[in-house]
């Protein structure tokens, strides 16, 4: 499984990428209201769906968790874990006031109780932030004394590097643990071993298939676009708390067997999917007729340059003149395979201008065109879209319209405009950060 529609990312480097994760996160927020006929002589397959209207971006699989019974225990070891990791979170905004892990210059302002062996002391004059190291103080020692097993300074630890970044407000910021980071990056290279699915996470904290690989083993035991997952291998899927956890969860050797149960129309089905190798297929092309040609993308996966260059020299060469780009489930990924495929279809120019932070300071990074182009300049585009075309899918839609090139045609897309960085720790495990 793919885990995001498109994130702006990048890894240990400099590159930016909008990340779509083979189960992969997807933005939310209102999108492009595209509407229209369809193009003459347009294949059935191609004819999209069109909006019913109503809000941007629903469930169209709308999903309540069932409530289930649970012990008198659990509920009160997971409410102190919780309100533990909440808490915690409160580390970050300290850190941000001069309260930092280990031994740092002057002298350590005490707290409320010793928490000394982990390594943390406070350095600041704020009063609200020692009142707030005095809680957190309060906090790890009422735990460690009373949570049901004992804890080490390196599981407190742990706690707090994953709760401070879980926490924050935006859902495209994470914490990946190293086996997370690795399934991260086998989606984001088109190859990996798992069921060939996509999913995103909705704003009331589900999951939901934006697409299904057509020759993948999801599609071959029936899995279809909407359904929610309620829980893999027995685990619910309220417990995840990202769909890049979600997806290292559903993604595992080959040949082995994973174990869904998703809602559909009101009901729950059970699912047993063997895993298989798969290979994502980032385009299709055909011609519609002898001066239309048509081409379905997948997904921006770092290797679809290439491919996109192939299949677009293929259209030529048939006599396409204007080409239909399928864009309809397509959740992002990488910004640059999203900016060089732009560039073989748009004169010199702006691209896009982003604008976030960067190491505590406000960063604006412009995206461009040069003017070399693959195609002629009157070459002219029908795009396709729907409510799972997201993040760099919508980019490139959207800058071909306001280059006057293109025409979009179906739902609402999914409107994901925001972008992340990942960073990826010295352990092996990854921050995804919303700049």
């Amino acid at each position: 499984m793919n885990d995001q529609p498109g994130q702006n990312q990048q890894g240990s480097g400099d590159e930016p990428r909008y990340t779509h994760q083979n189960w992969q996160a997807q933005g939310g927020g209102q999108g492009r209201q595209t509407q229209g006929q369809s193009p003459q002589g347009m294949p059935p397959q191609a004819q999209p769906p069109y909006s019913q209207g109503g809000p941007a971006m629903p469930s169209r699989n709308a999903y309540t968790a069932p409530k289930r019974g649970k012990s008198a225990v659990l509920p009160v070891l997971v409410s102190v874990f919780l309100t533990f990791v909440m808490t915690l979170s409160l580390t970050w905004g300290l850190a941000s006031q001069g309260i930092l892990p280990g031994t740092a210059k002057g002298a350590a302002v005490p707290v409320g109780q010793d928490i000394s062996d982990l390594g943390i002391s406070v350095h600041s004059e704020d009063p609200a932030a020692k009142a707030a190291a005095d809680k957190l103080a309060s906090v790890i020692n009422v735990l460690r004394g009373n949570y049901y097993k004992v804890l080490s300074p390196s599981e407190v630890i742990e706690a707090m590097t994953e709760g401070v970044v879980n926490s924050m407000d935006s859902k495209y910021t994470y914490y990946m643990t190293s086996e997370d980071f690795q399934s991260f990056t086998e989606s984001m290279s088109g190859n990996y071993s798992g069921i060939g699915a996509t999913v995103t996470m909705l704003d009331n904290g589900s999951f939901e298939l934006v697409s299904v690989l057509e020759n993948g083993p999801a599609a071959a035991n029936g899995l279809l676009p909407g359904d929610i997952i309620v829980s893999v291998d027995g685990r619910s899927a309220e417990e995840f708390t990202n769909t890049t956890e979600l997806a290292t969860s559903v993604k595992g050797p080959d040949g082995t067997t994973v174990k869904l149960v998703i809602w559909r129309e009101g009901e729950e089905i059970p699912f047993s999917i063997v895993r298989a190798r798969v290979t994502v297929e980032l385009i299709q092309t055909r011609m519609i007729d002898e001066i239309t040609g048509y081409m379905q993308i997948t997904e921006f996966a770092e290797t679809l340059p290439l491919q996109f260059k192939v299949g677009l020299q293929e259209l030529l060469d048939q006599g396409a003149s204007q080409i239909v780009f399928d864009m309809r489930n397509n959740p992002g990924g990488s910004a640059q395979a999203l900016i060089e495929t732009l560039d073989l279809l748009l004169p010199e120019g702006i691209i896009a201008t982003t604008r976030g932070r960067q190491d505590g300071e406000i960063e604006t990074e412009t995206w461009t065109s040069d003017a070399e182009m693959m195609v002629p300049e009157d070459m002219r585009y029908a795009i396709l879209v729907n409510g799972g075309t997201a993040s760099a899918a919508e980019l490139f839609s959207g800058a071909l319209r306001d280059y006057d090139k293109a025409v979009l045609i179906g739902e609402t897309t999914y409107g994901k405009g925001s972008g992340t960085r990942t960073f990826r720790l010295n352990d092996g495990s990854a921050l995804n950060v919303t700049i």
